[in-house]
């Protein structure tokens, strides 16, 4: 008859002191590696939402640049036109499907994969910016939604008779 031996794993009591130790370690560099990023994220993700909560009501309406008109003094007949920005508002539905395509696919072509902001979009041109710093050369990375909003701000300024700077 085969006798069956039973192994034994023999520990001794500083092997769980040795184990505790290394995970203790191994604890303080997972944090030290993961914990910077995640707070800076966090810093970021706090002073974009402020920067939104910020931003004024009046841009709510969407105010745009018009043309202004001079009349006679009759006040019908008009004698010129002037504007620094000769923009016609339309609605949505009389801009053809051909023109909407070529406007994503140029200015923002992630436009309907993503939310308002493009995290990736932002970081691939950070990192180009850093690598391009000294060449001039740089990228950004704003998607439709941000160029709308920075519009209607610089807007809303000239409307207000202020500076306005597109940031």
């Amino acid at each position: 008859m085969a006798s069956s031996k039973k192994t034994r794993s023999h520990h001794r009591p500083g092997d769980f002191l040795q184990f505790l130790a290394f995970s203790v370690i191994a604890g303080f560099l997972a944090a030290i590696i993961i914990v910077p990023p995640a707070v800076s994220l966090g810093m970021v993700t706090n002073a974009s939402m402020s920067w939104f909560q910020d931003l004024p009501d009046d841009i709510a309406d969407g105010i745009s640049s018009r043309p202004s008109t001079i009349y006679a003094a009759d006040g019908k007949t008009e004698i010129a036109t002037f504007f620094e920005e000769n923009r016609e508002q339309v609605k949505l539905n009389q801009i053809s499907q051909q023109m909407k395509d070529a406007i994503v696919s140029v200015e923002d072509r992630d436009f309907y994969n993503h939310g308002a902001v493009s995290a990736i979009g932002i970081g691939r041109a950070f990192l180009n910016n850093i690598i391009n710093s000294n060449s001039g050369r740089r990228q950004g990375a704003s998607t439709l939604t941000q160029q709308y909003v920075n519009n209607l701000i610089v807007d809303s300024a000239v409307a207000r008779g202020e500076d306005a700077t597109a940031t």
